[in-house]
């Protein structure tokens, strides 16, 4: 019997398999969430974080958010970790 995997499971695979690079600053889950590919079907569902450091947005040319925790004293070259990001990939962050 071959093993399941959730949905949720499914469309995180998929976006990881779609977008992450290794050689590129930030975490699968960074990556994902500044996708540019909005017309993907997947867009609106992708799993996104809100714990970017300013230099991956600075990376990708994008603008973080007001209200960013790296904005509120967060330093900028502390490394977040895969399990912290793990746990913010159950949807779209707020």
């Amino acid at each position: 019997m071959a093993a399941r995997i959730s949905l949720r499971g499914a469309i995180d695979a998929h976006c990881r398999s779609c977008i992450e690079d290794k050689a590129a600053p930030g975490t699968w889950l960074a990556q994902v969430t500044l996708c540019p590919c909005s017309d993907c079907e997947l867009f609106v569902v992708r799993p996104t974080t809100n714990k970017i450091p300013e230099s991956v947005y600075e990376y990708y040319g994008e603008t973080p958010p007001e209200g960013c925790p790296e904005r509120l004293g967060k330093a900028q070259n502390e490394p977040f970790s895969e399990e912290a990001d793990q746990s913010d990939n159950t949807g779209r962050a707020a």
